[in-house]
C-alpha cells in the first residue's frame, strides 16, 4: 500500500505508473522535485506580486481587482499543473488488443477498413518492454515504464508525460502560466517604474523592499512566461497539425485519413461532442470522451483473457527475448525528455 512504478509481481501500489497501479503519480524524484519547485514558484511570484499591492493596506478598487486576478490565475495555474501530473497521460493497458475496425488504415475516408493480418503480427505493434500490446500512435517512455498513447515527450516540470490523455491540461497549464506571468510583470512594471509616486498616499508608494520583490518577480516572470509560451505555441502546432513532437522527430507527416474520420484533432485534445468552442475547454480537469470516440482515439481494444490469448498466439510475439537489440519498439524508440 504505498507509491512505486514497478511494484512486486501480484501486489499493487497506491500510487504510481504500473498496469496495477490504482492513482497515477510518477514516483520519480527528479520529476518530483521540478514539480515542488513549479509550485514554489508559482506561489512565490502571485505573493510578492500581491505584497506589492498591498490590497489590505492600498486599499483602493484597482489594487484588490487585481490582486484577485493574480489570486485566480495562481489557482488555474496550480489546478492545470497538478491534474497534468495526477492524469494518466494515456498508457496502454496489458489486456489490450487492435480494434476491430482499423480506422488509421482507412483509405479515402472509409472508417470500415478491417485490420489486415500484416498489422495483427507486425513486431512493431508488441513493446516487449510492456509484454503488451503497443497500439500505432503509442511509444514507449521508459521514466513511466509505459506505452504512452500520443506521446509527445516527458515533462519533467510536471512529472509526467505529455499524451492523449492530459494534452488538453498541460494546454491549459502552459496557457494559465504564460497569462500569470505577464500580468504579474505588467503590474510590477507599472507599479514600479511607471506609476507617480507623488500622487500616490505613503501607504501606497514602494519602497526598497519592494523594489527587491519586484526585481525577483520580473526575472520569474519573464523567463517562465516566455518559455511557457514557446511551449504553449509548439502544442498549437501539435493541435493544428494533429502530429506529436516524437512524429515530427521521426520524418512522419500527418494522417489525412485521420483527419477526415469522426474523430478531429480538436476532438481528441478537448474531447466532447462536436469542435465547437465551450467554456469546459477552459476548465481544469481531464477531457471526456464518448465510448466510441475514445477507441478510435487510443487505438486499441480491452480484449477478454480468451481473445486475449489468441492475439498473442497469433502475433507469435510472447515467446523468450531474442539476444541483441530485440525487434519491434525497442529498434525505432525514441525518447524525448522536454526541459
Amino acid at each position: 500500500n504505498h507509491c512505486q512504478n514497478s511494484p512486486s509481481k501480484g501486489t499493487k501500489s497506491m500510487c504510481g505508473t504500473h498496469f496495477r497501479s490504482e492513482q497515477w503519480l510518477n514516483i520519480e524524484p527528479c520529476g518530483i522535485i521540478c514539480a515542488i519547485v513549479t509550485w514554489f514558484l508559482i506561489l512565490l511570484g502571485s505573493g510578492l506580486t500581491i505584497a506589492i499591492l498591498r490590497p489590505w493596506q492600498c486599499f483602493k478598487p484597482l489594487n484588490v481587482i487585481l490582486s484577485f486576478l493574480v489570486i485566480f490565475l495562481a489557482i488555474l495555474t496550480v489546478l492545470s499543473h497538478t491534474g497534468t501530473m495526477l492524469t494518466n497521460p494515456g498508457a496502454v493497458p496489458r489486456n489490450t488488443g487492435p480494434l476491430s475496425i482499423d480506422y488509421n488504415e482507412a483509405e479515402n475516408g472509409d472508417s470500415h477498413t478491417l485490420i489486415s493480418d500484416k498489422k495483427i503480427t507486425d513486431p512493431k505493434r508488441w513493446c516487449r518492454k510492456c509484454d503488451a500490446y503497443k497500439p500505432p500512435r503509442a511509444h514507449h517512455c521508459s521514466i513511466c515504464a509505459r506505452c504512452i498513447v500520443k506521446m509527445d515527450h516527458h515533462c519533467p516540470w510536471v512529472n509526467n508525460c505529455i499524451g492523449a490523455g492530459n494534452q488538453k491540461l498541460f494546454l491549459l497549464f502552459n496557457g494559465y502560466t504564460s497569462a500569470l506571468c505577464f500580468s504579474c510583470l505588467i503590474i510590477i512594471l507599472y507599479y514600479m517604474l511607471l506609476a507617480d509616486q507623488d500622487l500616490l498616499s505613503v501607504k501606497c508608494r514602494s519602497n526598497a523592499q519592494d523594489a527587491m520583490a519586484g526585481t525577483i518577480v520580473g526575472v520569474i516572470s519573464s523567463f517562465f512566461g516566455l518559455f511557457t509560451l514557446c511551449m504553449l505555441a509548439s502544442q498549437f502546432t501539435n493541435l493544428e497539425t494533429n502530429t506529436t513532437k516524437i512524429d515530427r522527430l521521426k520524418g512522419e507527416k500527418p494522417k489525412l485519413e485521420r483527419q477526415g474520420s469522426s474523430l478531429s484533432s480538436a476532438k481528441e485534445v478537448w474531447g466532447g461532442q462536436n469542435d465547437e468552442f465551450r467554456l469546459d475547454w477552459l476548465c481544469p480537469k481531464p477531457a471526456k470522451w464518448d465510448a466510441s470516440d475514445y477507441s478510435l482515439l487510443m487505438g486499441y481494444e480491452v480484449k477478454s483473457n480468451e481473445e486475449e490469448r489468441f492475439f498473442i498466439s497469433q502475433s507469435n510475439l510472447s515467446g523468450p527475448e531474442p539476444r541483441g537489440r530485440p525487434k519491434g519498439e525497442d529498434s525505432e524508440a525514441i525518447e524525448l525528455v522536454d526541459f
